[in-house]
């Protein structure tokens, strides 16, 4: 009776294991007998095969070890004698095309020059009298206690011949076999091969030796693995220890990082929408109930689970996995609730910020819903239906029915305010409250008897022409508009020269004996040469300072497109060297160096330096590779050199 139990026992696993979903590189199955040794092996998951009972497989004290192989001396293993017990156990079954990996710790203590197997594939993974066995593993001795080992495919005519290893191995000592079976479409074409020894973590090597027989029935898949205790006088005594089944070569020797259910139940029913990929679900529980039940599958065996039921409605059901290498886990939660609702989430004006937290809740959660504005607005509140609900940018309320959640933004407004200084010099226009983000145009007017100065704010000067334009408006603005009486008034305007060739400022109009500076921004590909003023030379530095203002004045800044005029021959005495540089470039004159200025080929000037001697040094070290020009600036001219910052 009790084995009769046994065997329903097993055969409700073996359908459970089969119902799984095969996943690329899972562990079909392993075994590293760690429960009490003694215990019958029919007692955890093995289900006898035929009918004989006698000398049962149980559990031995003593595990078996292999350096690096993960079933290597974990739990206990299995002693296999003769004229007994055979027992199976079983997996998802594997069919064409496929391949299927075994591997497992063997010691054999005693063998016969006969020979015969004592661990093998079998076909069924639930049916005791199915003896249809692939990839038998056997064993033989020479007679002088050395050991080899062979393997077959399956079921064959008889004579049943093995094709065996040499002599290579050593009684009581254990060793790392592996077997690989391929399942391979026709016959008599599926393969069956063995490996010894094999190196952990290296790629799979040619097989020790490989199945030289025809098979009668291929194409049959393999769905458990049997250990066998066969005749007196052929079969070994082995013990077994670390069975593992993997659909690859790593998984098989290796620890795997699958961390994934292969199902989730609850109450019994698959979750809706179930998928290994997916890590949340919504379920929803009959009203009035109060607890539910949750199970799991692990897709890969290996891995250990934890499952946390919620303890009441509503609540959370979490399933934790942690793969067998310790570090890989997945989490799967799943929300019970009597119904569920949806909350939506927008924000207004468009534009004007976002709104987070819409979904599907459960009746009896806490949502929260969070609103941010763009740049430029302010938080206003929330509204559902037009009635303000919060006027909290982040808002967190129970569930109770679906709702339409509005996030109110307003624009910031900013004000530009502007007066005249004096009051009676002039009018502005231009003034009032605008959106952040504004574009603004002041303008200036003077009255009679005055001219424009310039604008200022907080008491600096911020722009001279009577046109003043704040792009992105982004604080408020206190402006004054400042005028000068017109007598003994002066206005200095600079001018580029060509006008295409840059932009000139610091113009306007100062007061007799006053000063004013100007500086020049060149264009892409133009370089500055000069100040003049009714074609006398004022000046070569970047800014020109105009002091003792007692006439208006009309300064050209003159430019010149890069390349052109460029003193290369040197008939000067300026030399600029190397001109292939990586840190630093040399400028000796025979004049004295007044300043010298490094330009880009767009024309702008990255870096100056008054001198006052006949040499300078340029650092280079500071820009990005790439073609310059050095502007030399003595007492007997401007001088243009090319230079390359790069490696030497």
């Amino acid at each position: 009776m009790k084995q009769y139990l046994q065997f329903i026992l097993g055969i409700v696993l073996i359908f459970f294991l089969c119902s799984k979903q095969p996943v690329f590189g899972q562990i079909l199955m392993l075994d590293n007998f760690d429960y009490p040794a003694g215990d019958l092996l029919t007692d955890h998951n093995w289900l006898q095969q035929q009918t004989t009972s006698t000398f049962p497989i149980v559990a031995t004290n003593g595990g078996l070890t292999h350096t690096g192989y993960i079933g290597s001396g974990i739990g206990n293993a299995t002693a296999l004698g003769v004229e007994g017990q055979d027992v199976f156990r079983g997996f998802v079954k594997q069919t064409l095309p496929g391949t299927v990996y075994m591997s497992f710790l063997a010691k054999v203590t005693a063998a016969t020059p006969s020979g015969d197997f004592f661990i093998s594939l079998k076909e069924s993974a639930t049916s005791p009298t199915n003896a249809n066995y692939r990839g038998r593993v056997w064993a033989k001795t020479d007679g002088s206690g050395n050991l080899a080992f062979g393997v077959t495919k399956g079921a064959m005519t008889a004579p049943m011949v093995p094709n065996y290893t040499e002599f290579l191995y050593s009684l009581n000592t254990t060793y790392l076999l592996v077997l690989k079976f391929t399942i391979v479409e026709g016959t008599p074409n599926d393969s069956a091969m063995l490996f010894i020894n094999p190196v952990i973590g290296s790629p799979e090597p040619a097989p020790a030796v490989i199945c030289p027989d025809v098979m009668t029935g291929t194409d049959l898949g393999v769905g458990s693995v049997l250990l066998r205790q066969g005749l007196t006088g052929t079969s070994p005594s082995v013990i077994v220890d670390g069975v593992r089944v993997s659909k690859t070569w790593a998984t098989a020797l290796t620890v795997s990082n699958i961390s994934t259910l292969s199902d989730l139940k609850v109450d019994g029913i698959t979750v809706t929408g179930f998928s290994p990929t997916l890590f949340a679900y919504n379920d929803t529980v009959p009203a009035g109930q109060t607890t539910v039940a949750i199970a799991s599958s692990n897709t890969c065996m290996a891995a250990t689970s934890s499952t946390t039921a919620a303890t009441s409605i509503p609540g959370y059901s979490t399933v934790h996995i942690v793969a067998e290498n310790g570090t890989s886990t997945s989490t799967y939660t799943v929300t019970h609730a009597y119904a569920y609702f949806m909350i939506g989430v927008s924000g207004t004006p468009g534009g004007s910020g976002t709104a987070t937290g819409g979904g599907v809740y459960g009746q009896g959660f806490l949502a929260t819903v969070a609103a941010a504005p763009a740049s430029g607005y302010i938080f206003n509140n929330w509204t559902e239906g037009g009635v303000n609900v919060s006027g909290e940018p982040v808002y967190t309320f129970t569930v109770q029915n679906n709702r339409d959640l509005v996030a109110n933004f307003l624009q910031i407004m900013y004000v530009v305010a502007a007066t005249p200084v004096p009051a009676d010099g002039g009018v502005v226009s231009g003034t009032g409250t605008f959106p952040s983000g504004s574009n603004i145009t002041l303008s200036a007017s003077p009255l009679d008897g005055f001219i424009f100065e310039n604008w200022q704010e907080n008491g600096t000067i911020v722009g001279t022409d009577p046109n003043f334009v704040i792009t992105n408006l982004s604080g408020n603005r206190i402006m004054e508009a400042h005028f000068i009486p017109s007598t003994n008034t002066f206005t200095v305007t600079g001018t580029p020269n060509p006008p295409e060739a840059g932009t000139i400022t610091g113009s306007g109009n100062v007061t007799a004996g006053g000063s004013i500076t100007l500086d020049e921004i060149p264009n892409w590909g133009y370089v500055f040469l000069n100040w003049t003023e009714n074609s006398v030379i004022l000046g070569t530095s970047t800014s020109l300072t105009i002091t003792n203002i007692q006439s208006n004045h009309s300064i050209i800044a003159n430019f010149r497109p890069i390349g052109v005029g460029m003193d290369e021959k040197n008939p000067t005495g300026v030399e600029v060297y190397p001109t292939l540089a990586k840190d630093i470039v040399h400028v000796k004159s025979q004049e004295r160096i007044e300043e010298v200025q490094m330009i880009d080929l767009g024309g702008k000037l990255i870096w100056q330096i008054k001198v006052g001697e006949n040499t300078a040094i340029i650092p280079v070290s500071l820009y990005s590779k790439g073609i310059y020009l050095v502007r030399i600036i003595t007492g007997n001219g401007v001088f243009i050199r090319r230079i390359i910052k790069g490696e030497l």
